[in-house]
């Protein structure tokens, strides 16, 4: 079975933590383009597709980045423009900001975007608002959901696994963070903070289970995370444990996964199983 690889492709200093001082942050330091060739090289190594959800002001930057990726065969997929939380904004600050972003990526790649994730996983219950307005801007999926709920984001009662958003005449595949079940809870593992703490056969034992349930493991990582030498934020000691800890394995570990599973993207891994 493939499982699906996805990276958020934004900069070190992207995050929606409370009190981060901006102005202090060097805008100027940026290891984005060397982290992503060795994300590129390694998909490469180990002939895995993968789901590149790109900051729309990332790719106004540097829309060499954009063109090396889909150079690379990756599917090209948007992360917004700026990196805020789908809940502080209105349904036409969310339209806007999204329409900005599929634009100036559809312009570099000359092809039509198909997908959107959420900054932080920042689409709640409070937010299903955001279904109509991507139905709209031709979105066929998001990956924007997580099943758990924590201080950030969550949607504890969302389904596991993938599924079907119906508006009017449309549909919208909504593609959840993978959790396993344990005790009737649901415990995350495939990506981010909970890749980087948990030892590498917790995540290993994740994805099997989750193929044994005949659904495909949904990873996720940004850039950053393989990256010991990037710039790091000034964070209180939990927002700097939640957002760096682990981050000197992280690169091996996936190695490891790419090694022992199969990945592809979305695009060519989920959406052709579905009826959008």
């Amino acid at each position: 079975m493939n499982n699906i690889l996805t990276f958020d492709i934004e900069e070190w200093y992207e995050a929606n933590y409370k009190g981060i001082n901006f102005t202090t942050i060097d805008y100027q330091q940026s290891n984005l383009l060397d982290e992503v060739e060795e994300i590129l090289n390694l998909c490469e190594k180990y002939q895995a597709k993968a789901t590149f959800f790109i900051l729309g002001k990332v790719a106004e930057k540097n829309p060499y980045l954009v063109k090396l990726i889909q150079g690379k065969g990756q599917e090209i997929a948007s992360h917004g423009y700026e990196h805020k939380l789908v809940y502080n904004l209105s349904p036409k600050e969310f339209e806007e900001d999204l329409q900005k972003s599929i634009k100036i990526l559809e312009s570099i790649t000359g092809e039509r975007v198909l997908g959107y994730r959420a900054p932080s996983w920042s689409v709640t219950r409070e937010t299903s608002w955001v279904y109509p307005i991507l139905a709209k801007l031709g979105i066929k999926y998001s990956a924007s959901v997580f099943p758990i709920k924590t201080f950030l984001y969550g949607w504890p009662d969302s389904p596991r696994f993938p599924y079907l958003k119906e508006i009017d005449d449309k549909k919208i595949l909504e593609i959840p963070a993978s959790t396993l079940k344990i005790f009737g809870k649901n415990i995350p593992f495939s990506g981010g903070t909970f890749f980087r703490l948990l030892p590498y056969w917790l995540v290993e034992l994740g994805i099997k289970k989750n193929n044994r349930e005949s659904q495909p493991a949904i990873i996720y990582l940004h850039p950053r995370e393989i990256d010991p030498k990037a710039p790091k934020l000034s964070l209180p000691w939990k927002e700097h444990l939640i957002h760096y800890w682990g981050v000197a394995q992280t690169k091996q570990k996936l190695e490891k996964l790419l090694k022992e599973f199969r990945f592809s993207s979305i695009k060519l891994g989920l959406l052709p199983f579905f009826d959008l």
